[in-house]
């Protein structure tokens, strides 16, 4: 068998050029701890989903009227209506498969939540959720302020991003893992040659006393727990889900995941949205159901939260779609979660209610949900100091203490 030796200076080219050694960019490894007992699930929907087509305002006449190629029927007046949640609002038909977590009270809305910044590109709005902001402020994101603000050193698989790249949200936050899948994850080499760079790479480290030694030897160490772990207990996730899938299958290996990022694209809808929209919520439909089932009484202990960086256009345009517009809704799916309700305070879609004329009123600051999300599921004893200062209004209770 050859051996392969390999000097700081080699392991250093190695990674540099990046065709043996690829982990995840800039992260350094804290070292192994018992699991935590919560954890929350952010999945973010890039593009702008219509809020107003995912939980319809069915009981709202302005709805309807504004829309012809985009309208979902109300509940109980045909095959493609919505699905009825109260007197007011119906979930989009597609959704179907959540609707259990929902009748077991898992499963809650917040309509009419976002931003108070009126901007509509996407990647200024992305960037106020993700910094947990209207500005940069620190620099940091609001979930490596959390992390801070706790401060405990965590499991090296204790905040996990299932992404392109290291979301803003855990910018600032060392030992963040970080892949399009965790299957990604590790010395990126032909399977006959891994274990012999990987025992390579454990003498070098070995040999060094230094952060970066140890922050390599965590990081081999990451990719082997990765590979130990069993995959989905459930087979009913699109294959559209994998990031969930992977989130579940840490979730129930107990290795101490307290947060996790999902990122999930298209959600953009300018032309011919009701097929789109269908697909996408349909999908998105079958991952969360997939991951409850998954998880199973873990969910006790887990929230999930899925949010979109604005909403869209009350009025359709005239390619069968809706343009960038203000106020949305975010789902939480989780065993304490104030559940078979539509949070928030109801604005009208009538025009003198309307946001500039054109969209769904803002009426719930994501940042007061995030300030009762990070005090009830992470243990953050001062949420403000985490929103850049922000003093959250509480006009409901969307988790159980």
């Amino acid at each position: 068998m050859t051996e392969y030796k390999l000097s700081r200076r080699a392991f250093s080219f190695a990674t540099a050029l990046g065709p043996l050694a690829l982990f995840a960019p800039g992260a350094a490894f804290a070292a192994g701890a018992a699991p935590k007992t919560k954890t929350l699930v952010c999945v973010f929907l890039r593009g702008g989903l219509d809020g107003l087509s995912a939980v319809i305002p069915y009981a709202d006449d302005a709805y309807a009227k504004q829309r012809r190629q985009t309208v979902i029927a109300a509940p109980g007046s045909g095959k493609q209506a919505g699905l009825k949640l109260d007197e007011r609002f119906a979930a989009h038909p597609a959704l179907a498969p959540l609707m259990p977590a929902w009748q077991a009270g898992q499963l809650g809305f917040i309509h009419a939540v976002g931003s108070p910044h009126a901007t509509r590109s996407h990647f200024e709005a992305q960037d106020h959720f993700e910094w947990g902001g209207l500005s940069a402020g620190d620099g940091k994101g609001w979930l490596a302020r959390a992390h801070a603000a706790r401060g405990a050193a965590g499991s090296n698989l204790g905040s996990v991003a299932l992404a392109n790249a290291t979301p803003l949200a855990f910018r600032g936050q060392p030992g963040v893992v970080a892949a399009r899948s965790l299957d990604r994850f590790g010395l990126q080499a032909p399977p006959k040659l891994q274990p012999q760079l990987e025992a390579a790479f454990q003498r070098v480290y070995a040999a060094q006393g230094d952060a970066i030694a140890r922050a390599g030897a965590s990081a081999l160490d990451v990719a082997k727990r990765l590979r130990g772990i069993p995959r989905a207990a459930s087979k009913k996730y699109p294959s559209q889900s994998k990031g969930l899938s992977d989130v579940a299958a840490l979730i129930r290996a107990n290795v101490g995941l307290e947060v996790a990022w999902v990122d999930a694209g298209g959600w953009d809808t300018h032309q011919g949205q009701a097929g789109r929209l269908d697909r996408n919520l349909g999908l998105l439909a079958r991952g969360l159901a997939a991951f409850r089932e998954d998880i199973g009484d873990r969910m006790e202990h887990t929230l999930v939260l899925v949010m979109t960086e604005f909403g869209r256009t009350v009025k359709e345009n005239g390619t069968g779609g809706t343009d960038h517009g203000h106020g949305s809704v975010m789902f939480a799916l989780g065993g304490n979660v104030h559940g078979k309700k539509v949070h928030g305070v109801w604005p009208s879609l009538s025009e003198d209610k309307l946001h500039e004329g054109r969209d769904l009123a803002v009426t719930t600051d994501f940042r007061d949900v995030f300030a009762e999300v990070l005090q009830t599921q992470l243990g953050v004893t001062n949420p403000s100091a985490v929103l850049g200062g922000h003093r959250a209004t509480k006009q409901f209770s969307l988790l159980r203490t």
